[in-house]
Parts: C-alpha cells; structure tokens; sequence
C-alpha cells in the first residue's frame, strides 16, 4: 500500500481513493472562474498544517492578489509565509523555468528553508505560450522532472475547457482533474472530474463541488444516505458485488434486479440463491415467466444443489400459475396458484407455512425471487401493489430476503417508482450487444458503483464482475 498525501479538499481525497501520492504532478484544468486557483491555495494550507512547505508560483497576479483571495475563503497565506511554512511568488515564466531546473535554484533554496513539499504553478498554460520558442512540451517535460527529483507533490493549473480535447500536458502528468460549471437558473453548479490517476483506483463520473467561506468541498457522486440499520448480511460470492452491497445482502431487506429482455440474469441469481442455501436458508421461487421449474432446477444443480433433495428436506417450493408441465421429481414441491391473493404468497402468510415455508420446523430464514413483469402481464396493477407491499413487510418482520425481477421500462413509471422506493438494493443489468453490464444503483451501504462488465465463466459461480 502506498502512501497518500491528503489535497485538504473534503470529499476529492475519497474521489482519488485516499489522495495523491508523494511527488506526484497533478493538472487541474478549467476555464476561468472554476475553482483552480481556489484548490491550488487549499493544497498548500493542507500542506503548512501538516508541517509540509509550500510555493504558489505565478506569473501574472501579484501576492497581494493571492492573499486578498486567500482571505475572502477563510485562508490567511500572510500568516503562513510569517511562520515560514509557505511561499508566494512571481516571477517571469523564463525565470521560473531557469530556477526549477538549475541545480542549487530557488526551489532547492525553498527546500532548504521552509521543507518544500508542495508546489502550484498558476499557470502551466502562460509558461508555455512565453517559452513556445524552447517547446511548450520540452518545458512541462523539465518542469515535471524537475519537481520530482527534489520530491515536490505539485499542482500544475491550465486553463482549458474539457471539450476542447486533451491537452499535451495530460499526457505527462500523473493525475488529471477537469473543473467545469454549468449555470442552473440563477445559480452556477460546479463539476470536478478525474479524468486520469496514474496507479490507483478513482471514483469517475462528475462530482458536484461547492466554494464558501471554507474553500471547496466535494460531494462524491456515488454517496447516497447509508441505512445505519443493516445488521447480517449473506455475501453473494461475487467479491465486487459485495463490497459495492457493504459485505452482501442484509437478512430481512429486498433486492431489485432491474433488467432488459436481451440479458441473461440466471447466474446472478443462481449465485444469490446458492449463497443464501449454503448458510442453510429455504428458497422458493415465485412467478417466473421465463424460468420455469426444471430450469431453477438446471441452475441450481450447476452450483452443487439437488432441487428435489431440496424440496424433500423442506428449503425448496416453487409457485407456479401458468400450470406448466414440470418433472415428476419435483412436482411434490410445486405450489400451484389459480387467484391473485395466493400468487403473492409471502413470507409469514398462512398459505405460506400450509406449504412448509416459514414454518417452526424449516428454515429460519427464506429467499424468495419474484418476476415482478410477469405478475403485472397476468394481474391488475393494484393486486401486484398490495401483493408486493405485503411481502416485503413480512420479509422485514421475519428477516427473509425477497429478489424481486422486474423492468423498470416496461412496468411503466408509476408503478417502477413505488418498486423503487420501497426496495433496499437495486442491481441494474443489460446488454448492449456487446457486453453485458451491471451497477449497484441502490444499496443500505449508501453506496453506488462504478459499472461493472459482466464476464461468463466455465466454473462456478459462473461469472465474475470486471
């Protein structure tokens, strides 16, 4: 694990998988009035209060601009430079350049003075268009090895608009961070994106950031509320899938599989299934317009599982309404439904523990899938509604869990917002043609991941997240 050196930005250290690290360069480009200057001074602050020495180089503001500034987000650099923790300086770019690389130069003095350990160049872009004539990228290459060598964690600012391509400078540096801001009515809404973080793990996507009166702070843009109230969780036994769920999916919660009609989900849900009977759980399958009896059995025989064994020791049903052909071996097990009540047998219900499901003498606890698209093409909206309600309150009561299978584009927007609302997790899945993907949109955790490409695999669990 290698060290990281904090920005002082609450929420970018999060974004960056715990910060930079030790003399690393970092570009932070944005148009005029996004923030740079703001997070180059924040840097150096964080850098004085951990006893690290800092330098803000400019070339076209003097300091008393910086420090005016400073002051206005809540930041005193006079009383930094005072206590010899940090420098600001101007200089011409040609003489900047000069000092950087030559041995014994002024950042070599810095170090010997104040312990440079942080440095902004304010800007990289006015560096290149004085100095075009040596080369505008011979110059960032000097620079760059020049603050390596000695150790220095820089921020190199450069004026720029993401739309406006990768700069060479992105190409040399380590991490690049993208500042934008869109106006919204009267109000601008500010964006930080990391567009590159050489040897490390980061959070992508465009993360809300705000300025006050204590600088920036980011707001991450896969945080949602955790439930503080998750208790036991059953790991998946897909590594990624469960750290992204906070260690697996917690008894008495409902998980939402949110597909499209050209992806295969039967393997995720055979792995969630061999999971919860592994720890000695029932499982029963409700509904299931394209995986009938024989084929839950199919899948659950290539994890290990003999359904009809299954049914015989009481911690296998199938609830079946179309009357649908199925296996002598496990007809036994079969529960058939005629009427919109027994269709959404749910945990704890009568009719339930009639069929040896959550009954004294079986399982403590029980998985249930449901295709929720199938039961919305046979019933009234409201049943499903009543139906689906019911069994997540009985679930919670008796710490079951409930996969519930559904499309969120076909079931229409009304009815896909109360599955939403009223579901803990929700796993989206689909496929382009291509690939097939998946991502936590949902989870207790108050986490939402990164995308995820579905690989199929010859051994179990038969498929493995990238």
């Amino acid at each position: 694990m290698h060290a990281r050196l904090s920005t002082g930005v609450e929420g970018l250290d999060s974004v960056l998988g715990g910060g930079l690290f030790p003399a690393s360069a970092t570009l932070v480009r944005g148009a005029p009035g996004t923030g740079k200057t703001t997070l180059g001074i924040q840097f150096l602050c964080e850098g004085a209060r951990r006893g690290e020495g800092g330098a803000y180089f400019t070339f076209e503001e003097f300091p008393e601009q910086i420090y005016r500034d400073a002051r206005e987000l809540g930041f005193d650099l006079q009383a930094l430079e005072q206590a010899g923790k940090l420098q600001v300086i101007t200089l011409d770019p040609g003489a900047f350049l000069d000092e950087a690389i030559r041995p014994g130069g002024l950042l070599e003095e810095l170090k010997r003075e104040i312990g440079l350990r942080r440095v902004v160049v304010d800007s990289v872009t006015l560096l290149e268009l004085a100095l075009a004539e040596k080369g505008g990228r011979r110059t960032l290459y000097l620079l760059r090895n020049a603050l390596h060598r000695m150790g220095a964690t820089s921020l190199l600012v450069e004026e720029g608009a993401p739309a406006e391509g990768p700069s060479a400078a992105e190409y040399m540096v380590d991490t690049v961070l993208h500042l934008t801001y869109d106006d919204f009515e009267v109000n601008r809404l500010r964006h930080l994106e990391v567009r590159k973080h050489r040897g490390s793990p980061f959070r992508t996507g465009k993360h809300v950031f705000v300025i006050s009166r204590r600088g920036i702070r980011v707001l991450p843009a896969l945080d949602r509320v955790p439930d503080l109230t998750v208790g036991e969780v059953v790991p998946t036994g897909l590594d990624r899938l469960d750290e992204c769920l906070g260690g697996g999916i917690p008894r008495g919660s409902t998980l939402v599989l949110n597909v499209n009609s050209k992806c295969n989900y039967r393997y995720l849900l055979g792995a969630i299934a061999a999971a919860h009977l592994r720890q000695g759980d029932g499982y029963v399958a409700v509904c299931s317009a394209v995986r009938p009896p024989a084929v839950v059995a199919m899948v659950l025989s290539l994890y290990g599982f003999d359904a009809a064994r299954l049914g015989a020791e009481g911690r296998w049903r199938y609830i079946e309404q179309e009357g649908r052909p199925v296996p002598p071996e496990l007809e036994p097990y079969i529960i058939r439904v005629s009427n919109e009540f027994d269709l959404f047998v749910s945990p704890g219900s009568a009719t339930a523990i009639a069929h040896g499901i959550g009954s004294p003498d079986g399982p403590r606890h029980w998985l249930w899938s449901l295709d929720l698209n199938a039961a919305l093409h046979t019933l009234k909206q409201d049943a499903v509604v009543k139906g689906w309600a019911e069994a997540i309150s009985h679930a919670r009561h008796r710490g079951d869990t409930i996969v519930g299978i559904c499309n969120f584009e076909e079931m229409g927007p009304a009815m896909s917002a109360f599955v939403q609302r009223n579901a803990e997790g929700i796993l989206r899945t689909w496929f382009d043609g291509r690939y097939q993907y998946l991502q936590v949109q949902k989870a207790p955790n108050g986490r939402v991941s990164e995308l995820m490409v579905i690989e199929y695999t010859d051994a179990p669990p038969y498929l493995a997240l990238w």
